[in-house]
């Protein structure tokens, strides 16, 4: 088979038009524009970034906003296809698969997780975040043996686990930690309780499910044997709730990946969260009419409270 170009329209997540086309891996203009003809679509304009991407991959992307005319899908996907190599699409359905057969070893897995109540304590020898952390994160590293992987310690401030060799690596950033279980639950916080498909626990969502998940996809795309230009580093934190001393001693003891992302809550992406501001507001109390002797809210200063409690005076007049 000569080389060739793949070329798709997606569409409500679906495939909907596609063709191929001769093309060497230099002649991806001209081949797009053989391509774009015979589906009758318009040519898209090359950006820095598909440049870039299929410098790199041999793939790229082109969203709506990179045509001048008005287009009927939600993107354009190009592949360059040398002889003999599997598609992306066929390497994505081979993992996708594997993701699937390890579904109920993944949920025992996460629940074993939810059931280890990992909120910071008392620091102790080897466990710096108290006793129920230090076991969380020896849990996390014996699973990742069970999985095939090999994982490293550091102090038990957090351990991370790698998948393949390259040199370069991208980090992939999650926490074992949880805060506290607070007010207002309706199921146990810490039984990783299964009902109407939903997984109810202090840490299913932020963040044991989500480094679960990475985890797993590590290991479906060892499985699969995909090839890959750089390494992955899942590193997993023990403090990230509270002061982040986790990354801290981490970082003195370890070189951190220079690119990376944390799935710590819903997929496929949060940006929101740029920074956190904390506030110390002080007033003088009121000489008249209700006056607030004692406040006390919440347990952290990253948790929504679920009550709050104050003690008051005054007012009577305000009762009519």
């Amino acid at each position: 088979m000569a080389t060739a170009l793949w070329v798709k329209t997606i569409r409500h997540h679906r495939t909907d038009l596609q063709t191929t086309v001769p093309c060497g891996r230099e002649e991806a203009h001209s081949a797009l524009r053989e391509a774009c003809h015979e589906l009758d679509l318009p040519e898209p304009i090359w950006l820095d970034k598909n440049e870039r991407e299929w410098s790199e991959f041999g793939m790229t992307r082109f969203m709506p906003d990179a045509f001048f005319e008005t287009v009927p899908f939600e993107r354009l996907e190009i592949e360059y296809i040398a002889p003999d190599a599997p598609k992306n699409s066929e390497m994505n359905e081979q993992v996708n698969r594997l993701i699937d057969s390890y579904r109920e070893e993944c949920i025992g897995m996460l629940q074993r997780w939810i059931r280890t109540p990992s909120v910071k304590g008392e620091a102790e020898d080897g466990a710096p975040f108290g006793r129920d952390v230090r076991r969380m994160l020896d849990t996390a590293m014996e699973d990742a043996g069970r999985l095939g992987f090999a994982a490293r310690d550091f102090g038990g401030y957090a351990c991370d686990i790698t998948l393949g060799d390259a040199p370069e690596k991208i980090a992939v950033l999650g926490h074992l930690d949880v805060v506290p279980v607070g007010d207002g639950w309706t199921k146990p916080p810490f039984d990783g309780l299964i009902e109407n498909g939903r997984i109810y626990g202090r840490g299913s969502n932020d963040d044991k499910g989500p480094s679960l998940a990475a985890l797993f996809a590590m290991k479906a795309v060892r499985e699969a044997g995909i090839p890959m230009k750089k390494g992955i580093r899942l590193i997993l934190g023990c403090d990230e709730e509270s002061g982040w001393e986790d990354m801290e001693y981490y970082g003195a003891h370890e070189q951190i990946p220079d690119v990376g992302f944390s799935p710590d809550a819903c997929f496929p992406l949060i940006n929101t969260e740029k920074g956190m501001i904390v506030l110390e507001l002080r007033a003088p109390a009121a000489e008249t009419g209700l006056r607030i002797l004692e406040m006390a809210t919440g347990d952290r200063i990253n948790v929504i409270p679920g009550e709050c409690r104050a003690l008051v005076e005054g007012g009577a007049e305000l009762a009519g």
